[in-house]
């Protein structure tokens, strides 16, 4: 699945300025995270954004909908197609904001090796 370039380049223009935001392929798409926690996406054509279970009515009510992935809804995170420049400075500024209020996430354990996997000569 292929997602929008022209809607990921606008939305670059709002990413977060910072030593631990990153961007980085993820749902089929690509995502932009900030310490840890993804502030923002594209899905196809579509804006997506975490705005938590207590932020989802609203959310919807500003006229987001739900993100679904396959036939599973996401808990806590929409979407909003052909966003304006000034919806995309909105929906990020507040995802922003209301990640930079989370504690980090804790960088994962690497993976295990799997059984009898070959080790590379150093």
């Amino acid at each position: 699945m292929a997602y929008d370039e022209v809607l990921a380049d606008r939305i670059r223009a709002y990413a977060a300025a910072s030593d631990d935001a990153t961007e980085m392929k993820m749902f089929g798409g690509i995502g932009w995270m900030l310490r840890g926690h993804v502030y923002a996406g594209v899905t196809r054509s579509s804006l997506m954004i975490p705005v938590g279970k207590d932020g989802f009515d609203d959310a919807l009510a500003r006229g987001a909908k739900p993100l679904h992935m396959g036939a599973r809804q996401m808990a806590g995170f929409v979407t909003v197609d052909d966003p304006t420049d000034e919806q995309l400075a909105e929906w990020i500024g507040a995802s922003i904001a209301r990640i930079a209020a989370l504690p980090p996430k804790p960088p994962k354990a690497p993976k295990a090796r799997k059984a009898g996997a070959k080790e590379q000569d150093a």
